[in-house]
């Protein structure tokens, strides 16, 4: 009985001692968790700030590529800025055909119905590829078929330069040739040679309408 009086003394004595020493633990501790809440805290709010205040990434939700494979079902690369694209529709600006959808071209930058090889305004690369009474010839830039000019319409070829490498103008229709009575006489063989082997007008003389030429 007198040992179990003993060491509830003792205890009672060393207990508030020893919490007393312990209490700088604990408060350590209470601090150290104050100051990690205020970091992560502080973290979150410069984290959220670097968001802020970074640009908008345009490629995070966009496929990289370099060639049409890569890109999917309806998608096609688009080369100038390296991401996959959808196609474009009917009436809308693009670069070549791989930018339309099925069963469209890209003729003078707009995505247009495809048109079967050798009809008029269908894409060519010599005259062969066209219909009969068509040549190939440059419309806008576009190799084209087109119709030849007939008998009695007016004309006008230019010598050459940008304006005819842009729009050209087909021959006359067979036996027809781009005529100007008032500027080129039958007289003349060496002109008359060249204009009736070119078809079109010399730097000589300024062409009117496709007609025939009497050549007797």
């Amino acid at each position: 009985m007198n040992l179990c009086l003993f060491f509830l003394t003792v205890g009672c004595l060393v207990t508030p001692c020893m919490a007393q020493g312990l209490s700088w633990l604990f408060r350590r501790l209470h601090k150290a968790g104050r100051h990690n809440i205020r970091d992560i805290s502080g973290g979150r709010h410069n984290s959220h700030q670097l968001t802020t205040d970074q640009p908008f990434d345009f490629y995070k939700h966009l496929r990289l590529c370099t060639n049409d494979r890569v890109c999917g079902r309806g998608q096609f690369c688009d080369q100038h800025y390296g991401v996959c694209r959808d196609h474009v529709t009917e009436g809308h600006e693009c670069r070549r055909d791989a930018m339309c959808e099925g069963g469209y071209a890209c003729m003078f930058g707009l995505c247009q119905k495809r048109i079967k090889r050798g009809r008029e305004g269908a894409r060519c690369r010599k005259e062969r590829d066209c219909g009969a009474g068509m040549c190939c010839a440059r419309r806008h830039g576009e190799q084209v078929c087109q119709r030849r000019v007939p008998l009695g319409h007016k004309c006008y070829v230019p010598e050459g330069g940008l304006d005819y490498s842009m729009n050209q103008l087909c021959p006359c229709e067979s036996g027809l040739f781009i005529s100007d009575p008032q500027r080129i006489g039958t007289g003349n063989q060496d002109r008359w040679e060249d204009y009736v082997s070119r078809g079109r007008a010399s730097h000589n003389y300024l062409p009117a309408h496709c007609t025939y030429f009497d050549l007797s």
